[in-house]
């Protein structure tokens, strides 16, 4: 069964946000399906209770930007869009602009197997 998403999307640089729920905390993240991975700003799993030591090692990541080295990490769960996936594999860093209006990006992995329609002109996201 298909369910929807409404999103807003004033601009054409404007990206695509949704809210997630990571264990108990609310956060925006970035629908990116340019990103084989999912980011979580390090900031948010610190208020979850996760640590450094919970790290199951460090990858190097390439971004716009150029390469990051980055943590992962296995998360309780994230839900997003209706999906929920368990024992979740993410990856995190520390975010460099503390006034960003999201917390991470919702990558490839996490929407995989699903079939996913973005719709710019009415900005609805739907997912099957």
């Amino acid at each position: 069964m298909a369910q929807s998403y409404s999103f807003e999307r004033e601009t054409e640089e404007d990206l695509i946000v949704i809210t997630a729920r990571i264990g108990n905390s609310l956060v925006d993240l970035v629908v990116d399906t340019g990103a084989s991975h999912t980011f979580i700003d390090f900031g948010v799993l610190i208020k979850e209770g996760y640590r450094l030591n919970d790290t199951k090692g460090i990858i190097a990541v390439e971004t716009a930007n150029g390469i990051i080295y980055a943590n992962r990490f296995d998360v309780t769960f994230v839900n997003a869009l209706g999906i929920t996936r368990d024992d979740f594999e993410i990856t995190s860093y520390l975010f460099d602009d503390p006034e960003s209006n999201f917390k991470g990006v919702l990558g490839l992995d996490f929407l995989a197997e699903k079939e996913i329609c973005i719709n710019l002109k009415d900005n609805v996201l739907t997912v099957r």
